[in-house]
C-alpha cells in the first residue's frame, strides 16, 4: 500500500460514514454523466478541476 492509499483510508476511517456514502454517490454520479459526454466537455471538465487544485494548493500555501 502506497502512501496516497493510507491518507485515503485515514480520511474515509474519520469521516462519518454518511458522509462517505454522499461522497460515494456524487462520485458515481458524476462518473456515470462524464461517461455520456464527449471528449470537448470532459477536458472542460478537466481544466476547472486543475484550476480548482492550483487555488487550493494556493490557500495551503499562504495558511
Amino acid at each position: 500500500m502506497d502512501t496516497l492509499d493510507i491518507t485515503r483510508d485515514k480520511v474515509r476511517d474519520n469521516t462519518n460514514m454518511a458522509i462517505n456514502q454522499e461522497i460515494d454517490r456524487d462520485t458515481e454520479i458524476n462518473i456515470q454523466f462524464y461517461k455520456e459526454q464527449g471528449a470537448a466537455e470532459i477536458r472542460a471538465r478537466i481544466a476547472e478541476l486543475d484550476k480548482e487544485w492550483d487555488i487550493e494548493r494556493t490557500l495551503q500555501l499562504n495558511a
